[in-house]
């Protein structure tokens, strides 16, 4: 594992999520205004919409996980005990042992005890917040015993629109190919449509289709004074060879 304490390498994605199909992140709470939906979406506080940033790093998580366990690879279980959990008494040998025996996730994402190599910023909605972006959809909530609409219990969500652009970024510092093969790996099956963002995925909504442009920082290029170079087609798909090479030798 790469460390922070010397700089190797840094990885930005400018990327742009168009919707497909509606997209519902809702805020989690009712609003007492008869005028408002029963959920609304979350929005910055100048009212444009927003895809947290957390969200998204979830999302990749948690799909990556599911990904790597289904290679056959060991993942730990993160809602029990993430790698790198050393007592507070443990020296910086031990935590360092810890650390290198940490899983492929948590090596990337971060943990209690790790730093992440990871940074998604919150994708917000390109256009005037003034304009109209969203709908309101009805829903009814259904009785799983008898799988019939539960009488009394219709609702309304709010949903951004299709079509919609939201811009974020995707920041990697001192990570190999392979584990930027493996964000790639997450975004291509995102516009495979295998997966989705936000709520209501079973509505149909949370289709989305993503375009990133990345630029690399290194060694080579701080010592030539040549910035960030962007990389071509053809060094992003080696990128993802990497992934797909990476999990096949571990594996064997």
């Amino acid at each position: 594992m790469t460390f922070f304490d010397t700089f190797v390498n840094r990885y930005t994605l400018d990327i742009e999520i168009e919707l497909v199909t509606p997209l519902h992140i809702g805020v989690g709470n009712q609003s007492i205004s008869p005028l408002d939906s029963d959920n609304a979406i979350m929005r910055m506080p100048d009212g444009n919409a927003v895809i947290p940033g957390a969200s998204l790093k979830g999302v990749f998580r948690s799909n990556l996980e599911a990904i790597l366990r289904m290679s056959g690879l060991y993942v730990c279980d993160s809602t029990n005990s993430t790698c790198g959990s050393t007592s507070s008494n443990s020296s910086n040998k031990e935590l360092y042992q810890e650390i290198e025996k940490s899983c492929e996730v948590c090596s990337l994402f971060g943990s209690q005890s790790i730093s992440s190599h990871i940074y998604i910023s919150d994708a917000i909605r390109r256009g005037n917040p003034a304009e109209s972006f969203t709908s309101t959809r009805d829903g009814v909530m259904i009785r799983r015993d008898t799988e019939n609409a539960a009488g009394g219990r219709k609702y309304d969500f709010e949903v951004v629109n299709p079509g919609t652009v939201f811009v974020g970024e995707i920041l990697l510092e001192n990570v190999n190919d392979y584990q930027v093969g493996y964000v790639l790996m997450i975004l291509d099956l995102m516009n495979q449509g295998f997966i989705r963002l936000g709520g209501k995925k079973s509505a149909g909504l949370g289709r989305v289709n993503v375009t990133f442009s990345i630029q690399k920082i290194d060694k080579k290029s701080i010592l030539e004074e040549s910035g960030a170079i962007k990389l071509s087609e053809q060094a992003i798909d080696s990128l993802r060879l990497a992934a797909r090479n990476h999990m096949a030798e571990v594996i064997i």
